[in-house]
């Protein structure tokens, strides 16, 4: 009915109504597992999930600019215990070069990473 009020003042509901509601409904319900991404039992599940988010939202990445990025949600040890989670779990692979910042990179095609993130759901 809310969505036929914001249509028209008919108070009438009409099939273009329902089909509208139906579609939204779907929408909805198929972002619904995303909901609870980040809640588990870890404390660390919700900045893992992001982190992973953004680690795989480009090429490679280093450790000071993930740390500049999330710097209200973590310290330098709990972003030790994320990344070491990561890649125990083959989500990300950690490449040091010299004395440069490593650079972090997303496993392709990682199980772990489609889990953590729930893309196949």
């Amino acid at each position: 009915m809310i969505l036929n009020a914001s249509r028209t003042n008919m108070m009438v509901l009409e099939e273009q109504d329902l089909k509208r509601a139906i579609k939204l409904l779907e929408f909805t319900e198929s972002r619904m597992p995303l909901t609870f991404i980040g809640v588990g039992r870890s404390k660390h599940a919700d900045t893992l999930s992001r982190i992973l988010n953004f680690i795989q939202s480009r090429p490679a990445t280093t450790r000071s600019e993930i740390l500049q990025t999330f710097y209200r949600d973590l310290d330098v040890a709990t972003f030790d215990i994320i990344i070491q989670n990561l890649i125990c779990m083959k989500a990300i692979t950690m490449e040091r070069t010299g004395n440069s910042d490593p650079l972090i990179r997303v496993i392709p095609n990682s199980p772990a990473v489609r889990n953590i993130l729930r893309k196949d759901i």
